[in-house]
């Protein structure tokens, strides 16, 4: 969740796909594959160094070289054209925006909408084909989130 105060009207900044834990997490495991193979067969021992920073700033990469090119918006596309109503951020009460990722809107929309206190929205809104059907998320209104997470 941001800070409140945020100016009435503008939107924060799109977030990238929180995947940086997971790709770290993946470069660790094979580089201790590989220290293990190396110490089986060699009988040397290897340092394991990774960097959460580094694996987000490769992650990133695209980002931080287009960056003199496309400024610092990014490509992240239009809030309110997500396929996943799920992964995106919105609009609190309290001038705060909170973003929700959750990467199967189907398996999760039912709990997601009585969590809101709107159980009624939960059967007409997410069907089979959600995350792949393009749709129009409205843009929030203050009113239309609860001020703190569900």
């Amino acid at each position: 969740m941001t800070p409140g105060g945020g100016a009435a009207g503008i939107e924060p900044l799109a977030q990238p796909a929180a995947f940086f834990d997971l790709q770290g997490a993946n470069t660790i495991a094979g580089a201790i594959g590989f220290a293990l193979f190396k110490r089986s067969n060699t009988g040397e021992t290897s340092v394991v160094d990774v960097s959460l920073l580094h694996v987000g700033m490769w992650a990133l990469s695209p980002d931080i070289t287009g960056s003199p090119y496309l400024g610092d918006r990014g490509s992240y596309g239009d809030r309110t054209q997500a396929p996943n109503p799920l992964v995106n951020g919105y609009a609190t009460k309290d001038d705060r925006w909170i973003y929700f990722v959750c990467l199967q809107p189907d398996r999760f929309w039912d709990e997601f909408c009585t969590l809101l206190g709107r159980p009624t929205s939960a059967p007409t809104r997410c069907t089979t084909t959600s995350h792949t059907a393009s749709r129009t998320v409205p843009r929030s209104s203050p009113s239309s989130m609860p001020s703190s997470p569900p």
